[in-house]
């Protein structure tokens, strides 16, 4: 892999040696935060995916590979590239290389290249229907949910105001009553006097007159 991402330029940082008997440090871990989509970024570990790749199809002899680096390594010599291209080129061409299997190299590992990207893509697509649509239909739940719940406050409170409504009706009629009765029971008391009144008038005649 190393190879192959020097091969065409691409320089990577070297993983730290296992098993020295030293603890790792501790790093305080950084709080999830969220950013904003870019339009993307070169990222070491996927050159490292995608030059495993590459090699693992890696064809064999001298090839664009091989070319590629002869060509790296001839970059102290101060002449222009398109002369280093044909230096490098009649070296290996001494070799059996041709123009051919340069250019079918390429194409070659273009192939493997694309078959990453379909890779790539499925994985994505899966990660995308296992977090982003099952979010989704989270969201599309809730958001039901709430319509329901909205929908049942809406139902009591209408069910409140009849209540309070009827409330206010029934405290209405039930003062009137309390007033209809009072009068009923304050006219039955005075017409109740009236008559004893005049019955006990009506005895005191009838004892001092009679």
């Amino acid at each position: 892999m190393k190879k192959f991402l020097n091969a065409i330029g691409i320089q990577i940082t070297e993983d730290a040696p296992k098993g020295d008997g030293k603890a790792a440090p501790q790093v305080a871990q950084a709080q999830p935060t969220v950013v904003a989509p870019t339009f993307g970024a070169y990222e070491e570990s996927i050159a490292k995916a995608l030059a495993a790749a590459v090699e693992a199809a890696n064809l064999p002899g001298i090839d664009y590979l091989e070319f590629k680096q002869a060509l790296n390594a001839s970059s102290g010599l101060a002449v222009p590239e398109d002369v280093k291209f044909k230096m490098v080129f009649s070296t290996l061409a001494a070799g059996g290389l041709k123009k051919e299997v340069l250019t079918n190299a390429i194409d070659h590992y273009l192939k493997v290249l694309d078959g990453e990207v379909n890779k790539f893509n499925q994985a994505t697509q899966q990660a995308f229907d296992g977090k982003v649509t099952a979010k989704e239909k989270q969201i599309s739940a809730l958001n039901d949910d709430n319509q329901k719940l909205a929908e049942q406050i809406k139902q009591i409170t209408e069910k409140i105001k009849s209540n309070q409504e009827q409330c206010a009706t029934l405290t209405s009629e039930l003062e009137q009553d309390k007033i209809k009765l009072s009068n009923a029971k304050a006219n039955f008391d005075k017409t109740m006097t009236v008559f004893v009144e005049n019955l006990n008038a009506d005895k005191v005649k009838i004892q001092t007159l009679l």
